[in-house]
């Protein structure tokens, strides 16, 4: 187990434990990216081993940029990197699936439908090769889950059963891989707004029910509209054990520092402060 660095992460979830799946949600340049090169940080200085999983790209500018801010703000010797730390780059659903050890082949006929032709089991993935004898202490961080499967997929058939299978069967190797090496697994999602509510606030997790299902953990980043917020995010637990859903939530504020706790007072002195 190791803990957050940020103590509302810590009140909503408890500490980061082994062979469980941990998810964040949020719209576009929220912030998803600058808090997870955070606990990567974070993790790395507490002893862990950390394999990042890029599927968005533009990685290498943030990580530039926040790797030393954090890495000064824990105390952490960043040549220490090498030894602890991997990066991969992945685009398809088929590189994402491979690196778990499953083959998958997406094909679509002439009415634009998409069905799964194979899933194969593979002898060793390349994560096993790298880590599977790694048995504590290794954490995964998948930036993000929903990113392969908008560039995989039609847009036409998004939603089509053999997405869900395939997002299922990449669930099912992560897990599998959790097994065998006791990792954590924290992953970021896209998130959806309903076109048709203009006032629903609230974004939705990508991914739907697989990901629901699969994610014991499930927060939400949301950014504000007020002026005087643009720095914070509220951030609600979704599913967490410690409470029922939406129950529980905290500010953070986010800046050229990274990630910070914040408070409910700190956050109603501003919008006081905005409306005198």
């Amino acid at each position: 187990m190791f803990k957050s660095y940020l103590n509302g992460i810590t009140d909503m979830v408890g500490d980061f434990a082994p062979k469980e799946i941990y998810s964040i949600y949020a719209a576009p340049n929220v912030g998803k990216t600058i808090y997870l090169i955070g606990e990567a940080i974070n993790a790395l200085n507490q002893g862990q081993r950390v394999i990042w999983i890029d599927t968005e790209g533009g990685f290498d500018n943030m990580w530039s940029k926040f790797a030393p801010i954090y890495a000064q703000r824990f105390n952490y010797n960043l040549a220490n990197l090498d030894q602890n730390y991997e990066y991969y780059r992945v685009i398809t659903p088929q590189e994402l699936s491979a690196l778990f050890g499953f083959n998958i082949d997406v094909e679509y006929d002439k009415k634009i439908s998409t069905k799964i032709t194979s899933i194969n089991k593979k002898n060793e993935g390349t994560l096993y090769e790298h880590w599977g004898n790694k048995k504590k202490d290794l954490l995964i961080i998948l930036d993000s889950f929903s990113s392969p499967f908008k560039l995989g997929f039609s847009m036409a058939v998004e939603n089509f059963s053999a997405r869900a299978d395939a997002q299922s069967i990449i669930f099912m190797g992560i897990m599998q891989f959790m097994e065998k090496t006791s990792a954590t697994v924290i992953m970021s999602h896209h998130s959806s707004m309903n076109p048709t509510n203009p006032y629903e606030q609230v974004g939705k997790v990508r991914g739907g029910t697989t990901v629901m299902y699969y994610s014991k953990y499930i927060l939400d980043f949301e950014a504000q509209k007020r002026k005087a917020l643009s720095d914070y995010r509220h951030v609600f637990a979704v599913r967490t054990s410690k409470a029922k859903s939406w129950e529980l939530s905290r500010w953070f504020k986010i800046d050229g520092n990274g990630y910070n706790d914040a408070s409910d007072a700190e956050v109603t002195e501003l919008i006081g402060a905005k409306h005198d």
